[in-house]
């Protein structure tokens, strides 16, 4: 049994606010034309659901709040913040929590700021912030 399922099992979540992933493409409604890996990070991990309330980050967009690239290669390895980037906080994006496991954890969020702000941010069910 890995960790994944663990966490399933007993209902334990990610930390919301600091948790980023990188999942594939297709797994998030985002920007389906892309192919490859979407850095998100989580904002909700809705009880008795599937389903998680994520934010995408983009590398490409005008919008959102902005963030520099992370630095803590050495700590996490897997690490894929390299570049200047936006968090989309105005669209909240659905994602399925098994694509939410060990396999595509990447991170936790260094800056409290940009985890104050993507907690402040709208989830999916309305009046969350």
């Amino acid at each position: 049994m890995d960790v994944s399922e663990i966490r399933r099992r007993l209902n334990i979540a990610p930390q919301e606010g600091v948790a980023w992933f990188a999942v594939d493409e297709s797994a998030v409604p985002f920007a389906q034309h892309k192919h490859g890996l979407r850095r998100v990070i989580l904002r909700e991990w809705l009880d008795n659901s599937p389903i998680a309330c994520v934010f995408a980050r983009s590398a490409s967009s005008s919008t959102g709040l902005s963030q520099r690239p992370h630095g803590h290669q050495v700590e996490y390895p897997r690490c894929r913040i390299d570049v200047d980037g936006r968090i989309v906080i105005a669209v909240p994006v659905p994602a399925k929590k098994r694509d939410l496991d060990h396999t595509t954890a990447m991170c936790d969020e260094p800056d409290a700021g940009i985890t104050a702000a993507v907690m402040g941010a709208e989830s999916l069910r309305p009046g969350s912030r």
